[in-house]
């Protein structure tokens, strides 16, 4: 069982970000592809079709949160999280070794998302009345513990997204206002900050490397440090973009993906389409898993939600040879060789996650 205060290790005090301005003489902008990439279809050649690589199932209700956490112990029981409103949280095996599990959060899930922490997994939910509970992995991962919330009224406006990286929390809300949500560590327990990013009205955000990537609703995307700070103030510029997503690599910036009005996905000049089962489909959000899922997800893997609440997966290996990515784009390999699983056969289950009332 993980530790509970290795979870919540004492954070550096935030710097005063209130009065920030964005530094516009930051070091040239990372590209959202690597730069030695050969894109197998440019923005103006029309969206490039990619098939899912599987069906994990489908929602009734509005997905508010999407991430990917990995098992080390148990590749195959790694999990897609789901935050799915009224219903609760849903973790979801990418590969079909055991049913997904719903768990209840007394009340409906506004946002969720999970990073890689001191100790272990962190997930991080915000429920409809504001509560931030920050949680990690119960023995058997079929369950949630807490182990420090955030209570109602301490965050202004409804929230659009959240990302954390290690023990930091950025939340954008639904009028573009960007929150960073910093905890530390006393004899009575853990305490919080929240620090107001004073920004341009922010969409999306996500976390990859060092850093937390925050995209504008004019489409420009920043990077930040954890703590606020602004690190680059326009890594891209990418104009018609509701979400965001990065995969992060061995070595250099990591791959960011656009989810774009039409519901196609773009990354750096290369446009596609997602297709189902045969069938162009729009994406609404998607998410990135580095490292071994096992299976054909031993490179990494890309969770992704259809504009119809659908959840499927693609095998990063697979993307990547799609998208033409150059081969020093793969992500970083397994920390031991034993986590290494032979190739299975996966069959599409007749999965559905009703809500609840």
């Amino acid at each position: 069982m993980l530790k509970k205060m290795t979870l919540l290790s004492l954070f550096v005090g935030l710097c005063a970000c209130g009065g920030q301005k964005e530094d516009q003489s930051a070091e040239a902008p990372a590209a959202p592809a690597t730069e030695d990439s050969a894109p197998a279809a440019a923005a103006g050649d029309g969206p490039l079709p990619l098939s899912a690589t599987d069906v994990l199932g489908g929602f009734e209700g509005t997905v508010t949160g999407l991430a990917l956490s990995r098992n080390p112990d148990s590749v195959l029981d790694s999990a897609v999280i789901v935050g799915n409103g009224a219903a609760g949280l849903a973790l979801v095996p990418t590969s079909q070794t055991r049913n997904a599990t719903m768990i209840d959060f007394g009340g409906a899930v506004a946002a969720a998302t999970a990073t890689q922490s001191e100790g272990g997994p962190l997930i991080v939910v915000e429920r409809a009345d504001g509560r931030v509970s920050f949680r990690t992995f119960g023995a058997n991962r079929d369950s949630l513990q807490e182990i420090a919330a955030l209570e109602p009224g301490a965050l202004a406006g409804r929230p659009r997204a959240l990302c954390a990286l290690e023990d930091h929390v950025f939340r954008i809300d639904a009028d573009g206002g960007v929150t960073v949500i910093s905890a530390r560590t006393g004899a009575e327990g853990p305490s919080f900050e929240t620090t107001v990013i004073r920004t341009d009205p922010a969409l999306d955000c996500t976390a990859a490397g060092d850093r937390i990537y925050v995209l504008k609703r004019d489409g420009r995307i920043a990077a930040f440090n954890p703590d606020g700070t602004v690190l680059i103030a326009n890594v891209a510029d990418l104009p018609g973009t509701n979400r965001i997503a990065a995969m992060p690599l061995t070595e250099g910036a990591p791959v960011i993906f656009a989810v774009l009005d039409d519901g196609t996905v773009r990354t750096g000049e290369t446009v596609f389409r997602l297709k189902v089962a045969g069938q162009p489909v729009a994406v609404d959000r998607l998410a990135f898993g580095r490292g071994n899922f096992g299976a054909v997800y031993r490179n990494g893997v890309a969770a992704i939600v259809t504009s119809s609440q659908g959840l499927v997966v693609l095998s990063w290996l697979a993307l990547a040879d799609q998208l033409s990515l150059a081969e020093d784009t793969r992500p970083m390999p397994p920390s031991t060789s034993s986590e290494m699983s032979a190739p299975v056969t996966i069959e599409v289950p007749d999965l559905a996650l009703p809500t609840q009332d």
